[in-house]
Formats: C-alpha cells, structure tokens, sequence
C-alpha cells in the first residue's frame, strides 16, 4: 500500500493510493509512505524515483539502526511504537533524495498512517511542505516521544515485578520475567543508540540534507531525546537487576528459615533419643539371660533400676531443657 504527499510549486494535495506523484519544479517534494509494499510497488517506486531495489530487500534483517548510503541518504531506523495498547517494534526505511522521501515500513499499521497525516498537515500549517529536511525531522521527532510511551509500558512492568517480588510467596516464574524485561531494556537501548548515532551524523550535515540553524537546534533536540531515553533505560536496567538480587536474597532467606526450622527439629529429635536410649540401655543390661547377676537377688534390685532409669532421664531432659535450650 502507498500513500503519497506532495507539494508542487506551493500546492500541496494527498495523492490517491497507489499513484505516484509528478515531481515539477526545484521546490516540489513528495513523501511516500510505503506499507508491507508487493514487489510490485517497490518496482514502481523505483523506477519512477531512481531507488536501489536492494535496499527494500533486505532492511528488515537488521539487528539496529543504520545508514546505507549517504547519496542519497538511505538508512533503517527501528522504531519502537504503541499500538493497541501493546508495545511493538519494526524497521522503518528512510530513502531520501533532493525532493522525494519514501517511508517504508514492512507492514500496515495505523499508529505510521496516522504519522504520516499529522506530519503533512503540520508541514502545511508550518509552510514547510516542499522540504525533505522538515518532514524527515517531524517524522523522527514523533518517533522519539512515542519512545517516552514505551518507556512507561516497561515501567508499568516493572513496577508490577516489584510489588510481585514484594510479596511472600513468589512464582518461580519470577526470574524468567524480570531477565525477559532486562533483555529488553537492553535491546532498546542499543537500538536508540544506533538511532541517536544516525541522528549526529544528520544533525553534523554528513548528508546531503541542507540544515538550516532551526533544523539544526530541532534535530538536537531529537539526537537529546533519545540519550535521555538511553539514560532511562539504563536506570531501568539497573532497578531490574536490583530485583534480582531482592529476589536472590528473598529466596535465601527462605531457605535459611526452611534449614533452622529443620535444624531445631533434629535437636529435638536428638534430645529425646538421648533421653530414652539411656534408660533403654539400662533396661536391656538387666534384661541380659544370665544366671548370676548381684541385682537378681536384692530386694531393692527393681527399684533401684527403676529409680536410675528416672534419675538419669530427668537429668538429660533438664541438660537439653535448661542449658541447650533444645526443647
């Protein structure tokens, strides 16, 4: 699908779907906003505007941010976005000559239509229809506050780990989560860096793109934006990795608990075989089957054996009772 913008000679109109506007005089500029375009449209848009065919190929297999080539400027951008109240990313290609820019973007979505409609009509309000220059900025301008809205999404995120790491009883899955945001936040921020290092390069008139000293201080402010957005994330970073080690030492406490708990049962279980192996040893010495044994005969002999066994009982309980504090 292809939306077209155009501006000849001071008139500016939204081309219909799918035709290409005609590029008349030096101060005509056209945008094109190419969405998941059939290789019929890249052929088209090629043709018509003398574009590489490689590049539309091949631009969604980058891994972040970068410039093709510098004449004319073409470069993939990966543009984080919300849209349906969910967090998404996709590449965006940039393909600028002197008066035509083309958009592309790998599949049809409303939050870059909706761009694309707001940008041509600040251009018009603004005066700045036939500049390649304005829109491009007003299009990575919008890119980089809609950052700051995916910037709360992990936020929310976040915070919901943490009140969840807060509670007693954590989900195992709890680790598998908070490394699943970290992976994230650590992505993001190298792509804004690559996005913040194509936004020098522009801003230090390495392009063909003509800057005058407002575009200049705008596109400052862009190149600021995401360094801040890259500062963000690091403090993000680091909150995450804190809830690791919150976690980390939640479950250690746990265990400790789990082991002293086990450790107090076995000093009593300790404490009560003491205590009843010495009166059974007692038991099982006079229970012995031989014939001649001194306490056979004695008429004290049962309870002077019955009063050992106490005795010695009594004592153990109050030895683990009193000073080993064991039960």
């Amino acid at each position: 699908m292809i939306r077209c913008f155009a501006s000849n000679n001071g008139t500016c109109a939204l081309i219909k779907k799918g035709d290409l506007p005609k590029i008349k005089g030096k101060k005509s500029f056209a945008c094109l906003l190419l969405e998941h375009p059939t290789e019929e449209e890249i052929d088209k848009v090629c043709k018509e505007f003398k574009f590489q065919k490689k590049y539309f190929l091949n631009y969604t297999k980058e891994a972040r941010s970068m410039r093709y080539s510098m004449r004319p400027l073409v470069f993939v951008f990966i543009d984080y976005y919300i849209e349906d109240d969910e967090m998404k990313v996709t590449h965006t290609l940039f393909d600028l000559k002197k008066n035509v820019l083309t958009v592309t973007i790998p599949q049809r979505s409303k939050y870059h239509s909706e761009l694309f409609t707001s940008i041509t009509q600040k251009l018009k309000e603004e005066g700045k229809e036939n500049s390649p220059a304005y829109f491009l900025y007003h299009f990575l301008h919008e890119d980089a506050r809609e950052n700051y809205d995916v910037l709360d999404v992990l936020d929310d995120k976040i915070m919901a780990v943490e009140d969840e790491v807060t509670k007693q009883d954590i989900s195992p899955h709890m680790v598998s989560e908070i490394v699943t945001l970290k992976r994230k936040c650590f992505r993001m921020s190298k792509q804004l860096w690559a996005s913040a290092k194509l936004i020098y390069t522009i801003k230090r008139g390495l392009t063909p793109l003509t800057l005058d000293k407002e575009l200049l201080m705008l596109m400052d402010d862009v190149y600021d934006t995401l360094i801040h957005q890259i500062d963000l994330l690091a403090v993000q970073r680091e909150i995450l990795t804190d809830l690791l080690e919150i976690y980390a030492t939640t479950i250690n406490n746990k265990l400790a608990i789990i082991s002293n708990d086990l450790n107090i049962i076995m000093k009593k279980l300790t404490a009560m075989t003491v205590i009843i192996m010495v009166p059974t040893f007692i038991a099982s010495f006079y229970g012995m089957n031989f014939k001649y044994m001194p306490e056979l005969e004695s008429p004290y002999g049962y309870i002077i054996a019955a009063t050992m066994m106490i005795s010695l009982a009594l004592v153990l309980y109050l030895y683990f009772h009193l000073k080993k504090k064991w039960i």
